[in-house]
């Protein structure tokens, strides 16, 4: 039996922050609302990130090093120490940070989908998928709370339930709301043209 990575049920490219140019470079989003740090590999952003649950992560003792510095800096401080010195990674660093960060909160995150008795995580399209993983990077909470209702729309396999629930509840910050909602109508757009 082969055993898929949660990271192959999303699309990374849509964590990364739109100012960092690639995932191996590093920027503090200029978004309202923003308020955390250095966003690197795809959507990590450092500044939520502790010291003592970065020591549990499987990353080598150079990424470690690397990133330290960055550690649970927000705002100001993070800004003012990346503009020091930009932060690059190389990316084989990208994937290994991408693994330790994203990959257990996709597993935990598809655990609670499944047992909630709607269509099964791997039935989700990417796009639905991913914007779910990026609510529940961006909130830091469990989103069965946070956003009850996209989350039923999302446990029920309706992405136009999740677009009316983008537009119309506020339950998703307006800064990201545009981004996820362009994302799942062209999503639905090339699922009808073919």
């Amino acid at each position: 039996m082969t055993v898929m990575s949660p990271l192959t049920t999303i699309d990374l490219e849509f964590l990364q922050a739109p100012e960092q140019g690639d995932a191996t470079s590093a920027a503090v989003p200029e978004a309202r609302g923003h308020r955390g740090g250095v966003i690197v590999a795809h959507g990590v952003d450092l500044g939520r990130l502790d010291h003592e649950r970065f020591a549990q992560m499987a990353v080598d003792d150079a990424l470690r090093r690397k990133l330290a510095p960055y550690l649970g800096l927000t705002g100001s401080e993070a800004r003012a120490l990346l503009s020091a010195g930009p932060l690059r990674l190389s990316p084989a660093q990208v994937r290994q940070l991408d693994t330790a960060v994203h990959e257990p909160l996709i597993a935990e995150l598809m655990e609670r989908f499944e047992r909630c008795g709607g269509i099964a995580w791997h039935a989700l399209s990417v796009t639905a998928a991913t914007v779910l993983v990026r609510e529940a990077l961006c909130q830091d909470t469990v989103l069965e709370r946070s956003c009850p209702r996209l989350w039923r729309a999302a446990v029920a396999g309706d992405q136009a339930a999740m677009l009316r629930v983008l537009h119309d509840t506020g339950e998703v910050p307006a800064e990201r709301v545009m981004q996820a909602t362009e994302y799942l109508e062209q999503t639905m757009l090339d699922a009808e043209s073919y």
